[in-house]
């Protein structure tokens, strides 16, 4: 199957764009569908190294440096997602232009950006164009793979929508084990990794590590856009700011637990399973999907008060390292999510015939 994978004006799909992670999921999505046996089409900034049949290339680094300025891992770049944007008109067109000449009609078109894609969907009303990762609010294609069930249910409530979509998909971020290695947490600290903004729960991170009596390191980029470091004290903790992947993993590796006591409903929470992924156990709050991908006791403790995560950052020492990583690996690597993606787009071409009514061919003696 061709399939055609969307990237972003504001990012490479290189490595050292990883803090973005929308940009490392096309990275990871591109390797996922390769090694499925994919032929996949990757249209994106002007440097990639994913593996893909071919990469295509629509904005110069000439173009993302006189948009967006120069890469800061430190701080995210403050994105206008309007359709109507120059960087996204100018990517979109070269978009449309560029699968005209490589698709093949029922194509599928994965895009991961909401309304800020839509322009490139509309164009194609032979092929399938998805949204294939949604973590966001602004749903704009006719089917969505959403990264899980609460966020699903959350996003049809404000979008009204009362009946269930049997075409959509609950499909969880994937990761690669070997990018982690197991940790014994010997380091012991606790560790706070991602956008350091009030909303992702850093005040409460700092304040559950001093009530424990336990070291904090604080580790991600600045956010211009969603609320900025400097909007919080950061005072009786280390703040290490962005990292790398191998600073990443050695910093989950060493971590007593990960505490990611997000305040708003959680589409996901990449970091945890990324924690799950090195062994660490995770402290998180009891919002959206965290319900889902943490067993409470098992990998996870799930939280509502200071007190709670207080007991829990001691009672992480007696949990199975080992049993955690497992667990990730079963559950949230590209090895194990792949076929979760194969029953979909199986699904969705049904869409081509009858649908909900297609039954599957009976072989004829």
């Amino acid at each position: 199957m061709n399939l055609h994978l969307i990237g972003f004006p504001h990012t490479e799909t290189i490595e050292s764009y990883s803090t973005c992670a929308y940009t490392a999921k096309a990275r990871k999505a591109a390797r996922m569908f390769t090694d499925a046996g994919h032929t996949v089409y990757l249209y994106s900034g002007e440097r990639n190294d994913a593996p893909c049949e071919e990469h295509i290339p629509l904005i110069s680094a000439k173009e993302r440096l006189r948009w967006f300025g120069g890469w800061n891992p430190e701080k995210m770049p403050d994105v206008n997602w309007s359709p109507d944007a120059p960087h996204w008109r100018t990517f979109n067109r070269r978009a449309i232009e560029a699968i005209s000449e490589r698709a093949d009609a029922k194509d599928p078109i994965l895009c991961s950006m909401g309304w800020s894609q839509k322009q490139i969907a509309d164009e194609f009303p032979d092929l399938m164009p998805v949204e294939y990762g949604v973590g966001y609010e602004g749903i704009c294609l006719n089917w969505r793979a959403f990264e899980s069930s609460a966020w699903m249910h959350h996003v049809y409530g404000i979008k009204g929508i009362r009946d269930g979509q049997n075409f959509d998909a609950v499909i969880p971020n994937f990761f690669d084990p070997s990018e982690f290695m197991l940790g014994s947490g010997s380091d012991d600290y606790l560790l706070f990794l991602g956008r350091v903004t009030p909303r992702k729960g850093v005040k409460e991170a700092i304040e559950i590590a001093k009530a424990s009596g336990l070291r904090l390191i604080v580790a991600g980029p600045k956010d211009s856009s969603r609320g900025a470091v400097d909007e919080v004290d950061l005072g009786g903790c280390e703040y290490v700011g962005a990292v790398g992947p191998l600073d990443r993993a050695l910093l989950l590796a060493g971590a007593r637990a990960l505490v990611a006591p997000t305040l708003y409903l959680e589409p996901f929470g990449g970091v945890v399973v990324e924690a799950f992924m090195a062994g660490t156990p995770a402290i998180t709050t009891d919002w959206g999907a965290f319900r889902e991908t943490n067993q409470q006791g098992v990998t996870v403790y799930r939280i509502r008060t200071l007190q709670e995560g207080v007991d829990a950052a001691h009672a992480c020492l007696e949990l199975d390292r080992q049993a955690i990583r497992d667990y990730a690996v079963a559950n949230y690597s590209l090895e194990s999510v792949a076929p979760q993606y194969e029953a979909w787009f199986a699904r969705l071409d049904t869409l081509w015939r009858n649908g909900w009514y297609q039954l599957r061919e009976e072989a004829t003696l």
